[in-house]
């Protein structure tokens, strides 16, 4: 089972926003996400254990712009390359970004994903970007 929620500033472009609940947005998590780095079978036919929700608003605060991608209810098993999964799921936004925000501006992207047993060999069950990164828009 698995949940991909975006939490977006309410700055971004109507077009952005827009794509962050389309169907071609949640294909691109559960296929690139769920199946390539998670191998996780059909995720793309199986709607009630897999999928993303609707994006929730942010305020922006001083004019700055963020989303945040939130991957939970995941279990950790064996083949689950968790690096992996983050770095699929920052492509995923930039790649978003790069389409909807103006050149020479940027978002700051943040990836988070909550398994239900600790990662690892850890104490803790968040696998999280060290640090958020900033994705330039290329409109």
């Amino acid at each position: 089972m698995s949940k991909f929620k975006p939490v977006a500033t309410d700055n971004l472009p109507a077009d952005l926003l827009a794509y962050l609940d389309s169907e071609n947005f949640a294909r691109m998590l559960l296929a690139d996400v769920l199946g390539g780095a998670l191998n996780i079978t059909n995720a793309l036919d199986r709607p009630a254990e897999h999928y993303v929700q609707k994006h929730d608003p942010a305020i922006s605060v001083n004019g700055h712009r963020g989303i945040e991608l939130t991957l939970s209810k995941i279990s950790v098993g064996d083949g689950r390359d968790f690096g992996k999964a983050l770095k699929s799921m920052q492509g995923v936004l930039t790649w978003v970004i790069q389409r909807f925000v103006p050149r020479g501006e940027r978002v700051q992207v943040f990836c988070v994903i909550a398994t239900d047993t600790p990662v690892y060999h850890t104490s803790s069950t968040l696998f999280e970007m060290k640090e958020a990164v900033w994705a330039e828009g290329g409109a």
